[in-house]
């Protein structure tokens, strides 16, 4: 299973915030990351376990409006 690795733009795109904010996630460490050539790049899996650690609901359950 291949994981793909995703641009800061790309994540905050997704999560509707600024680059700047990804950015500060990464450097308080609730997201993370890796250098690659000078830019930050972060696994897919670690932005899915970041998702799952903030959900608002803790056993999991997801609303499907919200998927």
């Amino acid at each position: 299973m291949e994981d793909t690795m995703l641009s800061v733009k790309q994540i905050a795109k997704f999560l509707s915030v600024s680059d700047r904010t990804v950015q500060r996630m990464v450097k308080r460490g609730d997201l993370g990351a890796i250098r690659v050539g000078g830019q930050i790049r972060v696994r897919q899996s670690a932005l899915d376990r970041m998702l799952r650690e903030c959900s608002v609901y803790p056993d999991g359950y997801t609303p499907t409006s919200l998927v």
